[in-house]
C-alpha cells in the first residue's frame, strides 16, 4: 500500500502545484511539501510490499526505495536552489511527478507498463523544458526534446511488447531477439541523447532552467535504463543466444558516445554545454553495459546508475550557483572563479570525483567493472580514453578557476545588474506576525546566493560521501535480476 500512497501523493502534489501555477510562491510550496512527504513515504517503503492494479503488481525493493528517497532529497535541495538562484518556483511539482512516474516504472515488472510509465514520467518534462520566459527558440528546444521523449518511449514499448509473450508463448529466434534488443538499445541512445542524437540534449541544457536540467538529461532517462536493463536481463538472457553483432553494434555506439561526449565537453565556451556533453559522455556506459547483456554486469549498472544522477544533479547545481553569484557561464569571462568562490570550487571538485571517479570510490569500482566486463582489446582501451577525457574537460573549469581574473572577467562581473539589499526593517502597524514574514523575506533576499552556494556544497557532498561510503547502494544494487519471463517459449 505504500507504493500506491507514494504515487498519489507524488502525481497529486504535482497536480496542485500545476493548478497554482498563476500564484507561483504558492505553487513552489505545494512542491516542495509535496517532495517533502515523498521522501518520508519513501523511507517507509517496506520490500516486498506490493499493490495490484489492473493486473499489474508494484511491488517495493529495496531499489525502488533507495532510488525515490535519493530522488525526493536531491529534488528538495535543487528546488531550494532555483529559488535562491532565479525563482523557478514551478520546477518543484514536475519533480514531485517525475518521482511518481519512477515509483511506478520501477514497481512493476519488466513489463510494456513499465517502458510507458517512464515514458510518461518524461513527457512531463516539457513543463520545465523551455525557458522560464518562452521564446521562439526555446519553444523548438522544448518540442526537440518532447519528439526524442515520444520516440524513444514508442521504441521501448515496441521493444518490450515484441517479446513479451502478451498473447501467449511465443516462439523467439535469433533474428527476433536481435532486433527487439537493437530497438531497445536505439531507445535509450535517444533518450539520453548520445551520438549521434546529441544535438536536442546539448540544446536543451542551455534553454532549460538550470535546476532541471538533472530531472530532463538524468533522473528520467535513468528510469527508462533501470526498466530496459530488468527487460534485458528477464527476456533476451534467458534465450542464451550469442547476438553477437547486436551486441557489438550497441557496445560500438557507446564507445563512441563515450570519445565524442568527451571532445563535445572540452571544446564548450560555457558551463551549460559542458554539463550537456557530460550527459552524453556518461551515456555512453550506460550503453555499454546494456549491450554487453551480461549478468556480472547487473550490479555494476545500477549501481553507477546512482552516481550518475548524483554527480550530474551537483553539476547542475554548480552551474546555476556561479550563474548567479558571478554573472556569467562563459569560462572566458569565468577567469579565476574559484579564487573568488573557494566553497564552490570544493563542491565541482566532490561532484566530479563522484561522477568522473577517483581510485577507491564505488563509482571508480562500477565505471570500471562495466568497461572492463563488456569489452576487450582495442575497443577496450578507446573507451578508457574516452573515459580520461572526461578528466581533460574538467581540468580545464578548474584552470580557469585558478587564474587571475581577467579583463572579460571583470567587464562581465561590472555589468551584472546588483540590486540592493532589501531594508529588513518592520516597523508600522503591521501584526507581529506579518512583520516576521517581513523580516523572513528580506533575510532570504539578501542570504540567497550564500544559500545557493551551501546547497551547491550539501549536493556534492551527499555523492562523495555515499561514493565514500556507499552504505545502502551495494545492498540495492546487489538485488538479483528479474526471473525469466513466464511468456517466452525459446525457437527450435
Amino acid at each position: 500500500m505504500a507504493v500506491g500512497a507514494f504515487v498519489a501523493v507524488a502525481f497529486g502534489a504535482s497536480a496542485l502545484a500545476f493548478l497554482a501555477r498563476p500564484l507561483p510562491r504558492l505553487g513552489a510550496a505545494i512542491g516542495l511539501a509535496g517532495l517533502a512527504v515523498c521522501l518520508v513515504l519513501a523511507l517507509l517503503l517496506t520490500d516486498g510490499e506490493g499493490l495490484s492494479i489492473g493486473g499489474e503488481r508494484l511491488t517495493a525493493t529495496a531499489y525502488l526505495r533507495v532510488f525515490l528517497a535519493l530522488g525526493a532529497a536531491v529534488a528538495l535541495l535543487l528546488c531550494l536552489l532555483g529559488l535562491a538562484t532565479g525563482g523557478q518556483h514551478h520546477v518543484a511539482g514536475v519533480y514531485a511527478a517525475a518521482l511518481g512516474a519512477a515509483a511506478a516504472a520501477l514497481a512493476l515488472p519488466a513489463s510494456p507498463s513499465a517502458a510507458l510509465a517512464a515514458t510518461i514520467g518524461g513527457v512531463g518534462g516539457i513543463l520545465v523544458a523551455g525557458a522560464e520566459r518562452p521564446d521562439p527558440g526555446s519553444v523548438r528546444v522544448a518540442s526537440r526534446y518532447l519528439r526524442a521523449v515520444a520516440a524513444a518511449g514508442a521504441l521501448a514499448v515496441v521493444a518490450s511488447v515484441w517479446l513479451s509473450g502478451i498473447y501467449g508463448a511465443i516462439p523467439i529466434d535469433p533474428l527476433a531477439t536481435g532486433v527487439a534488443l537493437v530497438t531497445m538499445a536505439l531507445a535509450l541512445a535517444i533518450r539520453f541523447g548520445a551520438f549521434p542524437f546529441h544535438a536536442w540534449a546539448a540544446r536543451l541544457a542551455e534553454t532549460a532552467p538550470q535546476v532541471a536540467v538533472p530531472l530532463l538529461l538524468a533522473w528520467l532517462p535513468a528510469i527508462l535504463f533501470a526498466v530496459a536493463l530488468a527487460w534485458s536481463h528477464q527476456v533476451v538472457l534467458p534465450q542464451t543466444l550469442e547476438l553477437p553483432i547486436e551486441r557489438g553494434a550497441i557496445i560500438g555506439l557507446g564507445i563512441l558516445t563515450l570519445v565524442l561526449g568527451a571532445v563535445g565537453s572540452w571544446i564548450q565556451d560555457d558551463v551549460d554545454h559542458v554539463v550537456g556533453y557530460s550527459v552524453v559522455q556518461d551515456a555512453g556506459f550506460f550503453l555499454i553495459a546494456f549491450g554487453a547483456l551480461d549478468r556480472a554486469l547487473w550490479e555494476p549498472a545500477r549501481t553507477w546508475l546512482f552516481y550518475f544522477v548524483l554527480a550530474k544533479s551537483a553539476l547542475a547545481g554548480w552551474v546555476a550557483a556561479v550563474r548567479a553569484i558571478h554573472g556569467t557561464d562563459r569560462l572566458p569571462e569565468l577567469d579565476g572563479w574559484a579564487r573568488r568562490s573557494p566553497l564552490l570550487a570544493i563542491g565541482l571538485v566532490a561532484a566530479l570525483a563522484t561522477g568522473l571517479g577517483v581510485p577507491g570510490l564505488a563509482s571508480w569500482d562500477a565505471r570500471l567493472a562495466i568497461l572492463e566486463g563488456a569489452t576487450d582489446g582495442p575497443a577496450r582501451w578507446l573507451a578508457f580514453a574516452g573515459w580520461g577525457l572526461g578528466y581533460v574537460a574538467a581540468g580545464r573549469i578548474l584552470l580557469v578557476g585558478l587564474r587571475r581574473q581577467g579583463e572579460r572577467a571583470r567587464a562581465a562581473a561590472d555589468q551584472r545588474p546588483h540590486r540592493p539589499p532589501p531594508e529588513p526593517s518592520v516597523s508600522g502597524p503591521l501584526p507581529h506576525l506579518l512583520r516576521l514574514v517581513r523580516l523572513a523575506a528580506a533575510t532570504w533576499e539578501t542570504n540567497r546566493l550564500p544559500l545557493a552556494t551551501g546547497l551547491v556544497l550539501a549536493l556534492a557532498l551527499l555523492g562523495l560521501v555515499l561514493a565514500v561510503a556507499p552504505g545502502p547502494i551495494p545492498v540495492a544494487a546487489q538485488g538479483g535480476p528479474p526471473l525469466p519471463s513466464a511468456g517466452l517459449a525459446p525457437g527450435p
